[in-house]
């Protein structure tokens, strides 16, 4: 392996060095791409130098070196700068031979002829810009396959980093449901569970554990592609950090954004392919001109009493444009294609402009998507479990209804790592409409404005109380029963009630600004549900316990 890379990179650095001496000898035109290219080749190195340590832009850079798409649009490249070595070529000159065969006493005996054509400089110049666009065309090609391929790869990097959330989140709540088997045997060797309730425990384990194959099955799927992108063997490790994507602003305004995509790299090959046209047409014009073609004559001329045995005659010789109506059909040809090729351009810079509206959109609504459920989906549900599970051990719940509350928190677990994903794909979507890698602004922390939260507790008992207030960052509640007391927490939160025994209560507010909280209690144990909604400067999540006397 060592020995090969070391080849390649022998081949690379050969590669640049004849390159750039044919451009130290080549007009500016050519000089230019054969510039370009060697550049290009220089900064190429062996895949195998690149190591997968988990983060996308290793992928992203061993792709590039690795990827045979990208090594055949680097090949179209190089051909085509090649061939502007040769687009400023003269014609060939024509050397003739002619000898006598019989005897000839007034003629020479043999001669030998050279002929030149001579091109007009316009026929070179425009036969070397026309061929030195074609090879920018392709270079613009190879960075457009590079785009392509980043995005490629960004759909299965997130694509294994979201299976790897979603296992650890089935997981987990297997890891929760086999606690609930325990709780089901011992209450089951007491009498205070049935046989159905373990049977749909394991149910809904052994479904887990089916959940947990197909996430495996995809996985490999995935990182299937994801290997064939790089050119890799099946048994290459596919890491994949656990870091959460950011929620990064983007640097550039939506107008630099859509003026930048058009002029991505897919629509500056339209316009080299136009100027190649164009070239052509212009060669075409100047092919219409006569040709000029010089010739040198060399004679022997022993036979002739001349005074010398040899002698040298110099000719011109016109080539006529007899072909002036082919020649003619050429350049309306040449110049339907640059016609054509500007409309592809336009019409190619005109989707790009529509791509990059709708990847921010997109982009978008994923980041509402990860806020609403960071800031109030997930803590609601995450309060409501938690309750769920104090009520069912202290038997207040039953447990078809506790399996449901996990299975809405892992629903919105799930929900939440998707638009993780989407978002972190919609950035890798938008530096390819846009061409060009983003940088990203400040990161988008979650202010600290508006928000709401909420929490929920269930108890079941006797006697029952329901209260709601709103105001600015406060919240109340009466009821009655044996005892009156009151609480307060930050945020001037402050409630009366009267419970007996011992309760918990969950919930969850803003400790400042303006907002409102409705709640509900019942049961002489003296549990309580709360949800609150406001906006302010804080806000938080938080479960109290309260034993009564």
């Amino acid at each position: 392996m060592v020995c090969t890379a070391a080849a390649r990179r022998a081949s690379l650095i050969e590669r640049a060095l004849v390159l750039v001496a044919l451009g130290a000898c080549a007009p500016a035109p050519e000089r230019e791409a054969l510039t370009r290219f060697s550049r290009a080749a220089e900064a190429r190195t062996s895949p195998d130098e690149v190591s997968l340590d988990g983060s996308l832009d290793a992928y992203v850079a061993r792709a590039a070196l690795g990827s045979p798409s990208v090594r055949a649009a680097f090949a179209r490249w190089e051909a085509a700068t090649h061939r502007t070595r040769g687009a400023r070529r003269w014609p060939r000159p024509t050397l003739s031979y002619t000898v006598a065969l019989g005897a000839m006493p007034f003629r020479e005996r043999q001669r030998v002829g050279l002929m030149m054509p001579i091109p007009w400089p316009a026929q070179l110049r425009t036969g070397a810009t026309s061929a030195a666009s074609m090879a920018d065309a392709e270079a613009h090609r190879v960075a457009a396959e590079l785009l392509t391929l980043r995005r490629e790869i960004a759909v299965g990097y997130w694509g294994l980093w979201l299976i790897d959330r979603r296992a650890a989140t089935v997981q987990e709540r297997a890891a929760l449901l086999s606690g609930v088997v325990e709780v089901v045997r011992a209450r089951l060797a007491t009498g205070n569970a049935s046989l159905a309730e373990l049977q749909q425990l394991e149910v809904a384990l052994a479904r887990l554990a089916d959940e947990r194959a197909s996430l495996d099955s995809q996985r490999h799927r995935i990182g299937a592609g994801l290997r064939a992108l790089l050119a890799l063997d099946a048994e290459h490790a596919l890491p994949v950090a656990d870091a959460l994507p950011a929620l990064t602003d983007l640097a550039l305004s939506p107008a630099a954004l859509r003026e930048a995509a058009m002029t991505r790299p897919d629509v500056q090959v339209y316009e080299e392919l136009a100027r190649a046209a164009e070239a052509r047409a212009d060669a075409a014009d100047a092919r219409r001109w006569p040709g000029l073609v010089v010739g040198l004559d060399w004679m022997d001329m022993r036979n002739l009493n001349v005074g010398h045995d040899d002698g040298f005659m110099l000719g011109l010789a016109i080539s006529l444009p007899v072909d002036v109506a082919t020649l003619r059909a050429e350049r309306a040809a040449a110049r339907a294609e640059e016609r054509a090729a500007r409309a592809d351009g336009e019409s190619r810079a005109l989707r790009a402009r529509a791509d990059v509206d709708a990847t921010l959109a997109d982009l978008e609504d994923a980041r509402r998507q990860v806020r609403l459920y960071e800031r109030t989906l997930v803590p609601q549900v995450e309060a409501a479990h938690a309750s769920s599970l104090g009520a069912y051990a202290a038997g207040r719940l039953p447990l078809a209804s506790l399996i449901a509350a996990q299975q809405e928190l892992v629903s919105l677990r799930l929900a939440l790592d998707e638009a993780r994903a989407r978002f972190a794909l919609g950035w890798a979507r938008l530096e390819e409409v846009t061409g060009r890698p983003l940088e990203a602004g400040s990161d988008s922390a979650f202010d600290s404005g508006a928000g709401s939260a909420s929490g929920s507790a269930s108890a079941s008992g006797t006697g029952s109380a329901s209260a709601s207030a709103s105001g600015s960052g406060s919240e109340a509640g009466s009821a009655s029963g044996s005892r009156a007391g009151s609480a307060s927490r930050p945020g001037s939160t402050s409630g009366s009630g009267s419970t007996s025994g011992a309760g918990s209560a969950s919930g969850s507010g803003s400790t400042s600004g303006s907002g409102s909280a409705t709640g509900s209690a019942s049961g002489s144990g003296g549990s309580a549900t709360g949800l609150g909604a406001g906006s302010g400067s804080e806000s938080g999540f938080e479960v109290r316990t309260e034993v009564g006397r």
